[in-house]
């Protein structure tokens, strides 16, 4: 058997006897590779595994991913020592089971026994509820161990039970995994706040209260209307008959520096948000991009708009956000905190700058949808021209 490298934490991680093991780590700290490791490990020793992510898309993209990545690491062959079933998402190594599912299925997980339990992203799953039926999979061994890798997310389950004193914790951070290009932690930490820095690249456990973007780090400039840029909309559900709360946030580079130049917000219904639209497309003008989120529900949204007469001459692009509201805005928070982002004065600003005050990265906040709306349009004026996250509609 090859012998893969690891760094010194991935190693004590494999190593450990304790019951409970948490491997917090930072982005790119190889939280499933060494899960993964520690699976085949595991197997190979004829102990039968059950590994688990939060969502099925996940433990396709990421865990079976990396399965077939590190498996010729140790010298195995497929259809010789091991077979993958995807449909069942089981891989038989030399006889041995790594059952591999989704926590979605929640009490289904009861039917399975095993040696072994590790959870992949542990953090992804809101409560406990999935790992207390997880740890009552373990009986067929003395020795059972429950393996968990996550990046922190403030004190939820996870951080009380890496407290527990049958739990071993162990943390790396981003820049302690040897194997990763300097120049991607360089390009994270330019992109990120400080705080959002500290609990995914240096794995701290950080309370990310309001305040996580702060309305002082805008630098406020006179208007200026654009020869280019986009308007994003985040429609939310407001393609319902009844009145949402929608944003719409034009942005522009201005020198070097990001500017937001305005920001539409407010409740409509869909006939006066259809207007508002086409009002605030003729006021831009035709070298304004219109951003509209990629989703199912907003399909008929954007099939209706371009239909309409009085846009036919305006670029209409939908747009594939990226990761949850909070990663989301985190590049061009960090933009503004280092001075990167100004803001046009108008009597909008103070309604921003409330949202952007009153942000939490676990969602206990009120509203978004001008956050929302600003993190579409930076992704969408800073991506490289054919992105595939970028679908031309017109």
């Amino acid at each position: 058997m090859l012998n893969p490298e690891i760094s010194h934490k991935q190693r004590k991680f494999l190593e450990s006897k304790s019951r409970y093991v948490v491997y917090r780590g930072g982005l790119g700290s190889g939280k499933t590779r060494i899960l993964c490791y520690k699976a085949i490990v595991n197997a190979l020793n004829k102990r039968k595994q059950l590994m688990v992510s939060s969502t099925y898309s996940q433990l396709r993209d990421s865990v079976l991913a990396t399965f077939v990545e590190v498996l010729p690491l140790f010298g195995l062959v497929e259809d010789v020592d091991y077979t993958i079933n995807k449909s069942d998402m089981d891989l038989c190594l030399r006889g041995t089971m790594i059952h591999m599912r989704s926590a979605e299925i929640g009490n289904k997980l009861r039917g399975i026994n095993c040696h072994d339990v590790l959870i992949d992203e542990a953090r992804n799953m809101r409560n406990d509820s999935v790992f207390l039926i997880l740890i009552g999979r373990m009986r067929m061994s003395e020795d059972g161990q429950c393996l968990l890798c996550t990046t922190p997310r403030g004190k939820d389950w996870v951080y009380k039970l890496g407290l527990d004193a049958t739990c071993e914790l162990i943390t790396q951070k981003t820049e302690e995994n040897p194997f990763l290009p300097r120049k991607y932690i360089e390009d994270l930490r330019r992109k990120y706040t400080s705080q959002y820095a500290k609990q995914e690249l240096d794995a701290e456990v950080i309370e990310m209260s309001a305040g996580v973007i702060r309305s002082s780090w805008f630098i406020e400039v006179p208007y200026v209307k654009p020869t280019q840029g986009v308007r994003a909309w985040d429609l939310s559900v407001s393609i319902k008959t009844h009145a949402d709360f929608i944003g719409g946030t034009l942005m522009f580079m201005q020198g070097t520096r990001i500017c937001i130049g305005n920001i539409v917000h407010g409740r409509f219904e869909y006939p006066d948000l259809r207007q508002k639209i086409i009002d605030t497309a003729r006021y831009d003008g035709k070298n304004v991009h219109i951003i509209i989120e990629e989703a199912g529900q907003q399909k008929g949204f954007i099939d209706d708009l371009k239909s309409i007469p009085e846009l036919r001459g305006y670029v209409i692009k939908a747009i594939r956000p990226k990761g949850d509201k909070y990663a989301r805005a985190m590049p061009w928070a960090s933009r503004a905190q280092l001075g990167g982002v100004v803001v046009c004065q108008a009597e909008w600003n103070s309604a921003f700058y409330d949202e952007c005050d009153a942000f939490t990265a676990d969602m206990q906040h009120d509203h978004d949808d001008q956050i929302d709306a600003t993190s579409m349009a930076y992704q969408a004026l800073t991506e490289p021209v054919g992105s595939s996250s970028r679908v031309n509609l017109y």
